[in-house]
């Protein structure tokens, strides 16, 4: 038998009897034809289904592996070869398998299909196996199919490579060069995990190509958008890793979480969930804009956009709570005079500090924003808007009455500009800092009577409510407060009935006065106390005899 298969490969090799090898069983589907295709020195042909395992001899990097007449190849043990071509024109269609735990080494190109004869690549659904392919993925318009599963394609030359369109299972670059996409066919361009190597570019090419992921992304090298987009639209949660540069990005599943920052220069589009930085930063181009977000679709997290010099901006960072509704911070009319960046985050409890704000922490806003201006940005002025959902009020507050106090340093009050019942506007700020919103809360009186009176002659007394940055608060029309004396002698007529024995009275807008006479001459202190003991004090007022 030897003997045999001895004098039959001389007959291959010397004298173009290849077609033997078709005669029997033992050659029936595998044969080396050692003829230059491309750039391989020798080819093998397979015209029946059988196993990598089998093939005598075993193919080399010297090898083109040919797949015709309908057969499958399946990888079952590891191996190398020169190229891979499934299917042939007027030959019929080859599959190639690479079940789980099996490496395939491909020095040169792979390419699907031929002319009407398809080629078909299949991976298994949930193992990992490999192939590695050291020049193109080609793909024959109309002839090609895939089975990604969880199988990884790995584009490994040192030099520049095209990365054919199809859905890639885990989709490598390594070695080095360019890695660029070839076509773009919609849901058929992209892969489930992607990851760029070292020294490698992913590259969408003067064609703007589209890329979708579906669970991770890793850049470890480049990624060069161009002016196209990549879509995260997996149906779990996806996450993202390596610093990157995108022109449009949509997020378009359930939750994506950043592990490193990246920066957006044209469209983000939220079409699902919510997008975590965690401690990273999404940030936006000076062209950006954020898409598609809703009250249940923002960004948790660090947000910043990067602006141009000039006046009239504006930008809407689209921030929110996890596993909550959105809470954006909106930027209007500004006047940028030094380019740079202004970074945005929201947090959901009330600020430390808020007692010192002037804001009562009962009847606020459960969060507070925070700008911060970084890059060298220099603003002269702004307008902030300040957006909150129904479940950040805390129960009894009233939206009409809110205003926003800012902490860059020290606590200083904002002129209200237009109030909704999920927003409030601060108008002509020259810094940005920690922002908070609700009612004011009373932190003393100012009491007030001119000095001197005449014993027994009505005068009048004013009270006014102060919140701790000395404001009055202006929407408080129902805390009472008790007058006294420090003499115990000073009368008031709080229902002005003339009966000077009602010593009682509400605000009305934070204030009011209240008719008051003292039958005694002397020098005594009017006390205005409420019912939470906050007090106010004029002094040393005068009372003179007639």
């Amino acid at each position: 038998m030897k003997f045999w298969l001895a004098i039959l490969s001389l007959c291959v090799a010397c004298s173009g009897l290849g077609q033997l090898m078709d005669a029997g069983p033992i050659f029936a589907a595998a044969k080396r034809q050692h003829v230059v295709a491309g750039a391989c020195p020798s080819t093998i042909t397979v015209t029946t289904s059988k196993n990598w395992s089998d093939l005598a001899p075993q193919p080399t990097s010297a090898d083109l592996v040919v797949v015709r007449n309908a057969a499958t190849l399946t990888v079952d043990v590891s191996g190398d070869c020169c190229g891979i071509q499934l299917g042939i024109a007027g030959g019929g269609s080859g599959l190639l398998s690479i079940p789980p735990g099996s490496v395939l080494t491909c020095a040169g190109n792979v390419t699907l299909g031929e002319g009407a004869s398809y080629g078909t690549l299949q991976f298994d659904t949930f193992a990992d196996s490999t192939l590695k392919i050291g020049g193109d993925l080609v793909l024959t318009s109309g002839a090609w199919t895939t089975y990604a599963g969880a199988g990884t394609i790995e584009f490994n030359s040192a030099g520049d490579q095209t990365v054919g369109s199809l859905v890639y299972g885990r989709l490598v670059t390594s070695g080095g060069g360019i890695k660029s996409l070839g076509a773009n066919t919609g849901a058929n361009a992209g892969a489930r995990i992607t990851i760029i190597g070292v020294n490698t570019t992913l590259d969408a090419t003067a064609n703007n190509y589209q890329f979708t992921v579906s669970s991770a992304w890793t850049n470890n090298g480049t990624f060069n958008a161009r002016a196209g987009g990549v879509i995260f639209g997996g149906a779990s949660a996806q996450n993202l890793s390596g610093a990157t540069t995108f022109n449009n990005f949509t997020s378009a599943g359930p939750a994506l979480t950043l592990y490193s920052s990246i920066t957006v220069n044209s469209n983000l589009a939220i079409t699902a969930g919510k997008i975590t930085t965690g401690a990273n930063t999404l940030a936006m181009g000076s062209g950006g804009i954020i898409t598609d977000y809703s009250s249940v679709r923002f960004v948790v997290g660090n947000l910043q956009k990067a602006f141009a010099t000039g006046s009239g901006q504006s930008f809407a960072y689209r921030l929110g709570k996890a596993g909550g509704f959105a809470a954006p911070i909106t930027l209007a009319n500004l006047n940028v005079t030094v380019a740079g960046n202004i970074l945005a985050t929201t947090t959901s409890s009330d600020h430390a500090d808020v007692t010192n704000s002037g804001i009562d922490p009962n009847l606020n806003v459960t969060r507070y924003w925070t700008l911060t201006a970084a890059g060298g940005l220099v603003a002269s002025t702004c307008d902030v808007i300040c957006g909150f959902s129904a479940g950040d009020i805390d129960p009894g507050a009233t939206t009409a009455n809110f205003v926003i106090r800012k902490l860059d340093g020290t606590w200083a009050t904002t002129t209200t500009g237009t109030r909704t019942s999920t927003s409030t506007e601060a108008t002509g700020l020259s810094s940005f800092g920690d922002f908070v919103v609700g009612e004011q809360l009373i932190d003393h009186y100012v009491v007030a009577a001119t000095s001197p009176q005449t014993t027994g002659v009505n005068f009048g007394t004013t009270v006014t409510a102060k919140d701790i940055l000395n404001v009055t608060t202006i929407y408080d029309s129902a805390t009472t407060v008790t007058m006294s004396s420090s003499t115990s002698n000073a009368q008031y007529d709080a229902d002005e009935l003339g009966a000077f024995d009602n010593y009682i009275k509400a605000l009305v807008s934070g204030s009011f006065t209240i008719i008051t006479k003292d039958a005694v001459a002397e020098m005594v202190d009017l006390i205005a106390t409420d019912d939470l003991a906050r007090t106010g004090t004029r002094s040393s007022l005068v009372v003179n005899a007639p």
